[in-house]
């Protein structure tokens, strides 16, 4: 209704501006008839309709600006970025809602204001250089530049401006769009430590698997100097082993060749003696031929005697140790045939136990036979039934030592004769030479201690040895005669 009241008072209006404007000529009017009048009015009537439509459709027209206006509006007022209008001196004309809340200002006091007044002091020479580009190429223009705000806030934005021409004021003008990029930035930024993070890390770790690398190439080296020293150690335990058997043999060799060596100087002197005494059964020769005869059996002798001591074996070499030390070293030298063999290994022997006063590798030549031939003795043995320990403890004053396998024992055969084990060239092996459990025992001998062989209870056998303590007096003189070696 308030609708039909306004558009009636605005047809009287459009009236009253219409009489005004025809004025008195309205007096002049020629006489006309009813048919001239009847046509006339019809037409004012259709003139009237023609003009209500044409009026109908500029107010439609009018409401449907309006509303694209406003639409425009709150595109422009309320888009998400910042939409700027400056003049050639980079001063601002016109803002959106958005450009105006980005900087922290009021719209109205946003106008007159300069866009340059908003960028941070280090960010200048970007801007001064954005526009004058954008000035001198009449191209679109990007930057990026960190705006601070009217409360010192700061913010990065890109920077996007084109250049047109002022049709009403001449000229030309600057549109310009700020976008907020502060998360990208801050992201970016995130990024960017992270990568420095990322390659930080990468030159720790390559630096901690290059310090990897060479300790692993000094475990390497390590390991082969170690397997070196495994392979002398045992080279020299097999050779001090040869040199002993050696021993016993030219010592078994050079008794045997003596008789029979004796027995033929004796005759060759009987000849010779009994040839001077009657020279018409001999001759020259044959006197010269005994007496050479027996220079070279007593040659013969004399090569053997000398080899006899030369093959003699010498004074152990006796230091202070304990039996820690000694299986240290010999554990190694087995661990290879105990892991293919199959077979678990125990060792009961710990640092407390008393020290002894011993030869090393003496002790290690017996402890490598032992436990070989134990391992060997296990061949027939299941392969979940193989053990083999080793237990060290003190009793009745002495070290004494139990080397315990679970192979195939001793035969029952010499049950009752256990120490033909230890003779020489006693071997229950095929292939065996009989002379390791001998040498064994001689060692051990030596030493002032025992060494002798069990049957076990279930099966196997267990070999032990026993070997003194060392005493203060023991330790004096061994300290003494390192001294004296020096």
């Amino acid at each position: 209704m308030n609708a039909g009241k306004g558009k009636s008072a605005q047809l009287s209006k459009l009236r009253e501006r219409a009489e005004v404007v025809l004025g008195p000529q309205g007096e002049d009017l020629p006489e006309m008839s009813a048919e001239e009048v009847r046509k006339l009015v019809h037409e004012l009537r259709t003139y009237q309709i023609e003009l209500e439509m044409q009026n109908e459709e500029l107010r439609t027209a009018q409401e449907e600006l309006t509303e694209s206006r406003d639409r425009y509006s709150d595109l422009y007022d309320f888009a998400p970025v910042g939409y700027l209008t400056l003049n050639e001196k980079g001063v601002i004309l016109q803002a959106n809602l958005t450009a105006a809340e980005m900087l922290g200002v009021e719209r109205t006091r946003l106008i007159n204001q300069r866009l340059s007044g908003f960028v941070v002091a280090e960010d200048e020479d970007i801007y001064y250089l954005h526009r004058r580009q954008l000035l001198e190429t009449r191209k679109r223009q990007t930057c990026e530049l960190r705006i601070r705000k009217q409360d010192d806030r700061r913010f990065w934005a890109k920077t996007e401006s084109t250049l047109t021409e002022d049709t009403d004021a001449g000229g030309l003008q600057i549109r310009t769009i700020l976008s907020d990029i502060t998360e990208r930035k801050r992201a970016e930024e995130e990024l960017k430590k992270a990568h420095a993070e990322l390659e930080r890390r990468v030159e720790l770790r390559t630096a901690e698997l290059a310090a990897a690398n060479v300790k692993l190439h000094e475990e390497i080296a390590e390991r082969e100097k170690t397997e070196e020293q495994r392979r002398k150690l045992e080279a020299e335990l097999t050779h001090t082993a040869r040199l002993k058997t050696m021993s016993e043999m030219a010592s078994g060799l050079a008794h045997e060749l003596n008789q029979p060596l004796g027995a033929i100087v004796l005759k060759a002197e009987a000849l010779a003696f009994k040839a001077r005494r009657d020279p018409a059964r001999s001759t020259k020769d044959l006197v010269e031929s005994l007496a050479f005869l027996a220079e070279q059996a007593n040659r013969a002798g004399s090569l053997v005697r000398r080899m006899r001591q030369f093959a003699k074996h010498a004074t152990p070499k006796r230091t202070t140790l304990t039996l820690a030390e000694v299986v240290a070293e010999v554990v190694p030298l087995v661990e290879k045939d105990l892991r293919e063999a199959g077979v678990a290994f125990t060792l009961d022997a710990d640092q407390s136990l008393p020290e002894i006063l011993a030869d090393k590798l003496l002790l290690q030549q017996v402890l490598l036979n032992l436990t070989r031939n134990a391992i060997e003795a296990m061949e027939s043995t299941e392969f979940s039934a193989r053990r083999l320990d080793i237990q060290a403890h003190v009793r009745d004053g002495l070290l004494e030592v139990a080397v315990r396998d679970s192979g195939c024992g001793i035969p029952a055969d010499n049950a009752g004769h256990i120490d033909d084990l230890f003779r020489t060239f006693y071997s229950t092996k095929a292939e065996g030479m009989g002379m390791g459990l001998w040498i064994s025992r001689s060692i051990i001998e030596s030493h002032g201690g025992r060494l002798w062989a069990e049957p076990n209870p279930d099966r196997g056998a267990t070999f032990t040895f026993t070997l003194p303590i060392t005493t203060q007096d023991q330790e004096n003189e061994a300290a003494t005669d390192r001294l004296c070696h020096r």
